[in-house]
């Protein structure tokens, strides 16, 4: 498939770094990784709030993390192991306690 697009965009005369592309996806994932990391500790600051009395409301920024991960994920092609921890911390921030016994 590369080299079919390597020939059309020669043809049509459009220089291309296949490098670039493969930087441009690392840098996407990563900063999905920074923002997915920023809203857990913006969950967690929030959670701790409610537990002296305040009121969380982290549904707006949960579903914009969420919104910008999911079209990151779609650019970059997959995440890179270190995002993936922190969207699977952001999941456990948000899912209800298990109550034991």
């Amino acid at each position: 498939m590369r080299e079919r697009d390597d020939m059309r965009l020669k043809e049509l005369g459009v220089p291309f770094d296949w490098s670039l592309l493969t930087t441009v996806k690392r840098c996407v994932s990563n900063m999905a990784g920074t923002v997915l990391s920023c809203a857990c500790e913006q969950v967690e600051s929030r959670t701790l709030g409610s537990a002296v009395g305040g009121e969380v409301s982290a549904t707006p920024l949960v579903e914009g993390t969420v919104e910008l991960a999911y079209k990151a994920y779609q650019v970059a092609g997959g995440f890179a192991p270190d995002t993936m921890q922190h969207l699977l911390r952001l999941k456990l921030l948000l899912s209800p306690p298990t109550k034991g016994g």
